[in-house]
């Protein structure tokens, strides 16, 4: 339990540590939007249109295409060192 709660604190520091503090950011990023995602269609889905599904839709897809940007430059940056 201490090694993983020393192993937390060093993913924020500048210190190498097992956990990556990007992958943790990203994640807590992701899943936010999700969150509120879920909450604005169970509340506004009756009011939406096609046109709000499409943004949505886009949004979401952009973020995945995105993501997945980051995770590739990570792995190449990680190859390279």
């Amino acid at each position: 339990m201490k090694e993983l709660i020393q192993e937390l604190i060093s993913t924020f520091s500048v210190s190498k540590s097992f956990f990556s503090s990007k992958k943790i950011e990203r994640f807590i990023i992701f899943t936010n939007v999700l969150i509120i995602v879920n909450v604005w269609c169970y509340y506004d889905i009756k009011n939406s249109d096609v046109t709000d599904m499409i943004l949505l839709i886009s949004t979401l897809l952009a973020y995945g295409g995105w993501n997945t940007t980051q995770i590739r430059k990570d792995k190449l940056d990680n190859t390279q060192q």
